[in-house]
């Protein structure tokens, strides 16, 4: 039971988010599930686990790159400069909250 607790306040205590963690339960998973097929689906099982942790943890990387893939193959480079300027705007901000507005 203690040993249970040890992992709960370990993964609670990874990081801020538990996305970073996403891919080590992703292979705890796959591989406790391939093991009952014998070692070799035990590694294919961790393996498939792990790649579906990475995609779920990067998921809101991958959907603002297909954004601007879909900008840039359509031509809409106003749109593009816009959200540039919107980041970078909004880290002057963050940066120097006492400085003017751009």
């Amino acid at each position: 039971m203690i040993y249970y607790a040890i992992v709960v306040l370990a993964l609670c205590m990874a990081s801020c988010s538990l996305r970073s963690v996403y891919p080590t339960l992703g292979g705890i998973a796959g591989g406790g599930v391939g093991s009952l097929g014998g070692p070799g689906t035990a590694a294919l099982g961790a393996g498939a686990g792990v790649l579906a942790g990475e995609a779920l943890k990067n998921k809101d990387a991958l959907i603002e790159a297909e954004e601007k893939l879909d900008l840039l193959t359509h031509g809409d480079v106003s749109e593009l400069v816009a959200r540039a300027w919107r980041a970078t705007s909004q880290a002057l901000r963050h940066s120097h909250p006492t400085s003017k507005r751009f």
